[in-house]
């Protein structure tokens, strides 16, 4: 039998998404000039056809202003403290698939002002975006592409900034296709599942196997690499984040002797070891 998924954490990015025609962001911007005036709210809408972020009065109901994006903006958030929005873009797509004909970047803007800051690029097939801590960083993560047409194979990575600057500070690359993205409570590790990929013969690069890669913020380097046998699909930490837990469902299928049993990696975030495979037939 396979095995269930770990418990939910918030922490944890999974790759797949789905195309939205429209996302909305909800949030209220505070101005206050002067005492005197009462604090403004604002509704951000973030629009993919045409590409915009539409400014609503929502004590009124009105249009208050609109702000031209790049095409595809597919997630949004904004900063607590600054107020800066953040519209991630997934890239650019063909009208013959769903694959992305470029890589995606991140638009980073003033919706008070009613302007675009700047835009950053970033990896292929950006998921997720999540800000750390007190909001010094904001990490954005893409799960590469296998490769297809002029487009070589890329692999996942995750694009660190520095909301304070609105510059990229990292790139932290596992080297292969991603899958899932994890941090530790207080943001010193950050941990990566990745797929196992074929072969891409245009560079002559050999097959990789599924792995859980180690970062630390202050270094693009991996702090340690550890190959799995089968792609882990799931991935939680323990409360005092001394344990990771990495889930293999399994695979069922109608032939008993394919038929291969969920199991449980656990993983010594201190070592970076895995230290115990735990299997449905473990008492």
């Amino acid at each position: 039998m396979t095995a269930a998924r770990l418990g939910v954490s918030n922490r944890t990015w999974r790759s797949r998404t789905d195309p939205v025609a429209v996302f909305v962001l909800l949030t209220f911007l505070f101005i206050a000039p002067g005492r005197a005036v009462e604090p403004k709210r604002e509704v951000y809408l973030i629009n993919s056809k045409p590409a915009s972020v539409a400014v609503v009065d929502s004590e009124h109901w009105k249009l208050a202003g609109n702000i031209p994006l790049d095409p595809n903006p597919t997630h949004a958030l904004i900063h607590p403290q600054t107020r800066i929005l953040y519209v991630l873009h997934n890239g650019l797509f063909s009208s013959s698939d769903s694959l992305p004909q470029e890589p995606s970047k991140l638009s980073i803007l003033d919706p008070g002002a009613r302007k675009l800051i700047r835009s950053i690029p970033l990896g292929w097939n950006a998921a997720k975006m999540h800000l750390l801590g007190d909001g010094r960083y904001l990490v954005c993560f893409g799960v590469g592409t296998p490769g297809f047409k002029r487009i070589s194979q890329q692999p996942g990575s995750a694009t660190v900034i520095d909301t304070r600057k609105n510059e990229a500070v990292a790139t932290l690359s596992a080297g292969r296709l991603g899958s899932h993205l994890l941090f530790a409570r207080d943001g010193s590790r950050v941990f990566v599942l990745s797929r196992g990929d074929a072969p891409d013969k245009k560079k002559g690069s050999p097959p990789h196997q599924p792995a859980l890669t180690i970062f630390s913020l202050d270094q693009e380097k991996p702090l340690a690499e550890i190959e799995l046998e089968h792609e882990a699909q799931d991935m939680l930490l323990s409360q005092d984040d001394k344990w990771l837990y990495l889930l293999d469902q399994g695979s069922a299928s109608k032939d008993a002797k394919r038929n291969r049993n969920g199991v449980v990696h656990v993983v010594d975030v201190d070592a970076f070891k895995l230290i115990k495979t735990h299997t449905d037939q473990d008492s």
